[in-house]
């Protein structure tokens, strides 16, 4: 099994489309994993970006 240290951090998470969840990281991940002020401050389910972006609703 991979360390956390292998796994993608911050910039490389989010530029690295299989991980990357949008802003459907929790506050946690998003400290754990380097992305505090990388992203906008809401959350949001894939669930709710993927209605977003096909209903075109913000």
């Amino acid at each position: 099994m991979p360390s956390r240290r292998d796994e993608p951090h911050g910039r490389s998470l989010l530029s690295d489309a299989l991980r990357n969840k949008g802003v459907a990281f929790t506050q946690e991940e998003r400290q754990r994993q380097g992305l505090v002020g990388r992203l906008p401050s809401g959350v949001l389910s894939l669930d709710q970006q993927a209605h977003r972006a096909t209903t075109g609703t913000r």
